[in-house]
């Protein structure tokens, strides 16, 4: 029999809510403004029905609802929670500025709700699908009309105080798409988080003008999101103009959301033949990426010279392992010099292998494996897996002690300092040292046998729990010496989330021998990060290839 599940209290999500109130105020209560303390006032003075049910809201999507739709059992009085709730400003009658606004409205009624308001007015849609009935609203309605024939079907409230909400969400999760989702993954058992003390969580953000400048950059991006879904240019501009300036000291979830803003806008420029105003677009920040499109888009323009200063800025500091390849292959190829790119030569040179085409019941490496097995070789498709477990089990004290991370709420899956490039060195310095104890193989592979029994099933995003972790450990150890599993420990170590892809695919081994394999079928191509991987791992004497397959 399986453990049963876990049965939440009624009102659990009221707990949460609560907790994220007191988590923010214990946190920031040095430089929470009105705004978000006036807030947490005004929601305490509700009554306990009116908080649950307007939480229940917040829980769900958009800001219009249906009050004869959110009827739950632990809230006895609904009718007096909702009259509550206007009477404190914490819902409204709704207002619908733009088109926008009145498709969020639309969206609450059914396709027969729909029928009902156009044939008031002689508009027969019978066979109509609902797509088709929200364009003939639009067509046949102004934006004040179709309001108020909407709500003569039934009450609808608007959500307020959003922005309050919003900021605070902000605040506790550190960014501004944060899920109260979390809590209920981890209350029900799916998910088990690292225990920590709550006396040692520190603030992610230093000051309220880093959070109001995070907060500004998200509505920014929701404008340009908004525009990029009709194509309006000038919006997608007046979207641009307002980013106005990019600073290079970026936390990292404002840098997540400029560079989502600056590769959306540059590719949509791109994609229409504005190769000028892509190339200001992607030089308006040094972001990996966008220097990358910024080098293609100048090429584009046959500015050679301005491409190959970018490359050379980008090759004396590469980031990551795709801006060291490309930069490598961008600078031969401008310098008109022959010579095959990196990727080309290593799948030139690698070895082959025929295997049965994959009919779909199997993939391309599970057939490989099966003629590997043939010939001798235990093996499994471990990928990035094992080497991120190892990484994982190995510093694990290193990356969740609250003595030395940044770990601001207890949902926290990645230390907030590993995604800020501010501090991969300083980390970097203290994994090397950390890793510097371990004299011997079996003192390392001691050390990966306790962490795996002491931390089992805990959520790690570098930690795989496969069935077989332990085994594939085991066997990882037994064939690799200490310098090679050090090494390759401490690569990923330079920037754990960026450096933890690309590593090959296969894993194989038999009592005297083992190799890594990439598996490349005919039609597939190498990625920077596998080419980074397997020369670095031949240059420290791991035994890996890439694996060319054809197909008998």
């Amino acid at each position: 029999m399986g453990t049963p599940p876990i049965r939440l209290h009624d009102t659990y999500y009221h707990d949460n809510f609560l907790y994220v109130l007191a988590h923010v105020e214990r946190l920031y209560a040095s430089f929470l403004t009105p705004f978000e303390t006036g807030f947490l006032s005004d929601f305490r003075a509700l009554s306990i029905s009116a908080q649950c049910l307007y939480i229940r809201m917040a829980n769900r999507k958009g800001r219009f609802f249906r009050p004869a739709k959110l009827i739950y059992p632990e809230i006895k009085n609904t009718v007096t929670a909702w009259q509550e709730l206007h009477k404190n400003g914490f819902i409204s009658s709704p207002v619908v500025n733009d088109e926008w606004d009145a498709l969020d409205l639309v969206r609450l009624f059914t396709v027969s709700e729909l029928k009902e308001v156009l044939k008031s007015v002689g508009v027969e849609a019978k066979q109509a699908k609902r797509e088709e009935l929200i364009l003939l609203l639009f067509e046949t309605f102004t934006l004040p009309k179709m309001r108020d024939k909407l709500l003569a079907l039934e009450e609808v409230v608007e959500m307020a105080k959003l922005e309050q909400l919003e900021m605070i969400r902000l605040f506790f999760f550190g960014h501004p798409w944060g899920d109260m989702s979390q809590f209920v993954i981890r209350d029900i058992g799916n998910a088990k988080f690292e225990t920590y003390d709550e006396e040692l969580f520190k603030p992610q953000f230093r000051s309220y003008d880093e959070v109001s400048q995070l907060f500004d950059l998200h509505q920014q991006y929701r404008a340009l999101k908004k525009a990029m879904l009709v194509e309006d240019e000038a919006l997608i501009d007046e979207a641009v103009s307002a980013l106005t300036y990019v600073p290079e000291n970026l936390s990292p979830v404002a840098e997540s959301i400029v560079k989502k803003f600056i590769m959306r806008t540059g590719k949509w420029y791109e994609q229409n033949k504005f190769l000028e105003r892509a190339a200001i677009t992607y030089s308006r920040h040094s972001l990996p990426e966008s220097r990358e499109r910024l080098v293609r888009v100048l090429i584009g323009l046959g500015k050679k010279d301005d491409a190959k200063e970018v490359l050379q800025r980008i090759a004396a500091e590469p980031e990551t392992h795709s801006e060291w390849l490309f930069a490598s292959d961008q600078l031969v190829k401008l310098s008109g010099k022959k010579q095959v790119l990196t990727t080309t030569k290593v799948m030139k040179e690698a070895p082959e292998l025929m295997v049965p085409k994959p009919d779909g019941s199997l993939n391309i490496e599970e057939h490989v494996l099966i003629t590997l097995r043939e010939q001798g070789f235990e093996g499994a498709h471990t990928e990035n897996y094992i080497w991120r477990s190892l990484f994982g089990l190995v510093f694990w004290e290193e990356l969740y002690s609250q003595e030395r991370a940044l770990i601001h709420q207890p949902l926290q899956r990645v230390p907030l300092d590993l995604q800020d490039r501010r501090y991969l060195k300083s980390r970097y310095q203290a994994f090397e040292h950390f890793l510097s104890v371990f004299e011997s193989k079996q003192q390392l592979q001691e050390k990966v046998h306790v962490t795996m029994q002491a931390k089992e099933n805990i959520v790690n995003p570098w930690v795989g729990w496969h069935p077989d972790l332990a085994a594939h450990m085991e066997a990882l150890f037994r064939h690799l010496s200490l310098e090679q599993l050090k090494e390759i420990s401490l690569e990923m170590a330079r920037n754990p989330l960026e450096n933890g892809t690309g590593l090959p695919d296969l894993f194989v081994w038999n009592s005297n021998d083992y190799h890594f394999w990439e598996v490349k079928s005919p039609t597939d191509h190498l990625s920077a990060h596998q080419v980074f991987w397997i020369n670095f791992m031949k240059e420290h004497g791991v035994k890996v290839e890439v694996l060319r397959i054809v197909y008998n």
